[in-house]
């Protein structure tokens, strides 16, 4: 069971990494609910199933081309796969309100998949979405103490 759910998540990376929205139609349930989507609980709660993570995708390649999640480290048990992966890129489109400053990122993550029946129902994530904004320059930090301006929060 293990190997199966690892190579179904391997898949949904290589979705992300080529774009290639028919394989995730293939591992992801149609209840998926993905809680990194968005902010909002009631939208979030709306968007469910193969057609959200086609969402994700796009939106994803759409800020970042040359979009690449390469898999570090997997763990899998029962139903859970965890994986550490380094998502890399080149921000060529909108990301969390910024636009496009041609700078790479690179940034780990770490992602927690659930499977029921051979499929992805759920998936939550920890990233470093504040070093991203600072690689592409929307956050910088002046002085001694840290403080923080944004091009963001503006």
């Amino acid at each position: 069971m293990s190997e199966q759910n690892i190579h179904v998540i391997q898949q949904l990376f290589e979705a992300f990494n080529t774009g290639d929205f028919t394989l995730a139609e293939a591992v992801i349930a149609p209840e998926y609910l993905n809680h990194e989507a968005l902010d909002d609980e009631e939208e979030r709660a709306q968007r469910r199933g193969p057609e959200e993570l086609a969402a994700s995708i796009k939106w994803l390649r759409d800020a970042f081309s040359d979009l690449h999640f390469e898999i570090q480290e997997v763990i899998a048990a029962g139903e859970k796969v965890v994986v550490r992966a380094l998502m890399t890129g080149k921000h060529t489109g909108p990301f969390m309100q910024v636009a496009p400053t041609g700078k790479n990122i690179s940034s780990e993550q770490v992602h927690l998949f659930r499977l029921i029946d051979g499929k992805v129902a759920e998936h939550r994530a920890r990233r470093d979405d504040l070093g991203m904004l600072l690689q592409i320059g929307a956050v910088s930090f002046h002085g001694s103490q840290g403080a923080a301006s944004s091009s963001y929060a503006r």
